[in-house]
């Protein structure tokens, strides 16, 4: 059979539903053809009366003088000789009725089955044939199908007129789809809920230029006093499609304002807030972050919601509302991973830009991991300056050399340089910048300078040559040529202060602390300087009294207090708990965090007092926040004694 073309199908199914003269009236007369009402019959017999009445329209159709018979319904008038081949048919039994009828043939070579049945059999095989291509995406063969069939195009039969109209959308017939998808829309023999099924089906398969104006052309016959179907649900999906196609980039023009309209009265609750989502997060869009904020604000109000929590923490974000954003990725972030993302860029944002906003230690640890599974550099450079600047300096220089491992350049060799200074030694800081500068040349220029700086002048003139050039030797990071220089120098406070730090940069502290000791006698900022000192020294030989005590007889910066008092109450707490007085070594650490930042070793201190004193769980958790801000051996270690512990293998 040879296919009909697009316009003819269109004008075959216009003429099914009465838009178009019939086929007879076209000059395809088939008057004196003998009406086959066997299907008729068959299903009167069978009281369907539904089916009656459309194979009536079907039969007027095709045979406009003709008349259905008079007696249809009346029992006995009308013997049917195909009835079982008919029940066959009707239960769908189709390939049992195939082979019934070729049992009868061969039984009875004159036999034939009635030309409707054969046509009504074609026509469902074929029906089976397109709905099996239509389920498997085969739009091709769909529209094959049909034109092979056209008789499958029925006002009838919805399904089968979706299915063609949604082939021909993706086979590029768009404007044949569209008459398709209008005729039961205009229908007056089609429900109101049917047209509202077929809009649907429309909106959601037509391109969105042709869905658009398809809406458009549904108005103007509203305006023109044709209610066919309410429109209004069908602009939503519209502006649905429209919003969200344009929100994945898909559409570069903005939705036309009538369709936002549209979505802005929907209020129904019960679809997943998928208008108030959108609208919001087109707002966003539209930089308009206020009204985004409110509408994803509404939405959570009627409970949680993943997508309208992501938008909410975006558009505060968005309004440099830094602190509530974090706050609110912090409570949400294990339930969607674009909220564990922003958690950990707007964490990142808090450490870079030492924004006001307050991190705990389980923000610190999820970042830190997250930094680890991706290995990103900039995040562990951000870690390393956040923890530079806390004094962490032992962590500092570990993130600082993964950076360094992962293909980070001279700032991250600057920062491990520094942090090697603060925690080790100036010299041993000379060494990695030695071997830094090959790499990157940029790095030869720092000038480590040991600290504190002390400045030797007297009465604001220059130093005297033997004790500038002590102070330039101790500057080179040489303290032992700058004791040699000073051995030629004459006795003053000036040159006691400078063998004082001198002896302490070669950890000599019982010497350096009787140097300091005579530098007392000197000016006020030479016995300012010495005091200091002396204290330091006496600290390091353990003399934590004494330390404190001489400290108090020269009046100190807050700085230095500050400094010699958490020195003095760190020595204290690690006395305390090598003399297994665990309770002591914690107060000791709580008056020393009262004043400045806890440092990692200490803090390593404190879970292991926490361990002692029974509380392994607090340990346990200031354990796994070490390790996952620095994994070593010792917190590895300390992770797996509290873990036995908790399960029973006991201290």
């Amino acid at each position: 059979m040879r296919p009909l073309s697009r316009s003819l199908l269109t004008a075959v199914v216009l003429m099914t539903v009465g838009l178009f003269p019939s086929v007879q009236s076209m000059g395809n007369t088939r008057t004196g053809f003998p009406v086959d009402e066997s299907a008729l019959r068959y299903y009167a017999s069978q009281n369907n009366r539904e089916r009656v009445d459309a194979e009536i329209r079907r039969l007027k159709t095709l045979h406009p003088g003709w008349n259905p018979p008079q007696n249809l319904y009346k029992a006995g008038s009308w013997i049917n000789p195909e009835k079982d081949l008919w029940e066959l048919f009707a239960s769908d039994q189709l390939g049992d009725l195939r082979a019934e009828i070729e049992r009868r043939r061969q039984s009875d070579p004159h036999w034939r089955p009635s030309t409707d049945l054969l046509n009504k059999l074609a026509l469902k095989e074929a029906r089976a044939r397109l709905v099996d291509a239509s389920e498997g995406d085969r739009d091709g063969e769909v529209v094959r199908l049909v034109e092979s069939h056209p008789l499958l195009l029925n006002i009838e039969d919805l399904d089968v007129l979706w299915r063609v109209a949604k082939a021909y959308s993706e086979t590029g017939a768009v404007a044949d789809a569209v008459d398709l998808y209008l005729l039961p829309m205009r229908n007056g023999s089609v429900s109101q809920e049917l047209k509202r099924a077929t809009a649907q089906k429309a909106v959601a398969t037509l391109p969105l230029e042709e869905a658009t104006q398809l809406l458009r052309k549904l108005r103007e016959r509203e305006d023109s006093g044709f209610s066919d179907v309410d429109i209004v649900p069908i602009a939503r999906q519209i502006a649905r499609r429209w919003i969200a196609g344009y929100l994945d980039g898909n559409f570069a023009e903005t939705p036309p304002e009538y369709l936002v309209e549209a979505l802005e009265g929907d209020r129904t609750p019960n679809e997943d807030f998928v208008s108030e989502r959108l609208l919001a997060w087109y707002d966003r869009s539209q930089g308009r972050h206020v009204g985004a904020l409110k509408r994803f604000d509404e939405v959570l109000a009627f409970g949680p919601h993943a997508d309208a929590a992501f938008g909410r923490i975006l558009s505060l974000e968005s309004l440099n509302r830094y602190s509530d954003a974090l706050a609110a990725a912090r409570q949400l972030k294990v339930t969607s991973s674009h909220i564990q993302a922003a958690f950990v860029r707007l964490t990142s944002h808090a450490l870079l830009k030492n924004e006001n906003v307050s991190l705990t230690a389980e923000d610190l640890g999820v970042f830190a991991h997250n930094v680890r599974s991706l290995k990103d550099t900039n995040g562990a450079l951000i870690l390393a300056w956040y923890a530079y600047r806390h004094n962490q300096m032992e962590a500092a220089a570990g993130w600082f050399s993964t950076a360094l491992g992962w293909g980070g350049g001279s700032k991250a060799a600057e920062g491990h340089i520094w942090s090697v200074a603060k925690l080790t030694s100036i010299k041993e800081a000379a060494k990695l910048q030695a071997v830094y500068a090959q790499r990157f040349p940029e790095v030869a220029a720092i000038r480590l300078k040991p600290a504190p700086t002390v400045v030797l002048k007297s009465k604001g003139t220059l130093r005297k040559p033997s004790l500038s050039s002590a102070y330039a030797a101790r500057k080179r990071g040489n303290p032992q040529a700058c004791l040699s220089k000073l051995a030629s120098a004459p006795a003053s406070s000036e040159r006691a202060l400078l063998k004082g730090w001198c002896l302490l940069d070669l950890n000599r502290p019982e010497e350096a602390a009787r140097s300091f000791g005579n530098a007392l006698g000197g000016r006020e900022k030479v016995a300012r300087d010495a005091a200091y000192g002396r204290s330091l020294a006496l600290l390091r030989v353990g003399r934590t009294f004494d330390a404190i005590e001489g400290a108090q007889d020269v009046p100190q910066p807050t700085v230095r207090r500050h400094e010699l008092a958490s020195a003095a109450l760190a020595q204290t707490a690690t006395t305390a708990f090598h003399s297994q007085n665990y309770q002591a070594a914690l107060s000791a650490l709580d008056k020393r965090r009262a004043i400045t930042r806890e440092p990692r070793d200490l803090m390593l201190l404190r879970g292991w007092a926490l361990y002692y004193t029974g509380h392994p769980q607090k340990a346990a958790a200031i354990f796994s926040t070490l390790d996952q801000q620095l994994s070593t051996r010792e917190t590895r270690s300390a992770l797996e004694q509290t873990k036995r512990y908790r399960t029973g293998g006991g201290r």
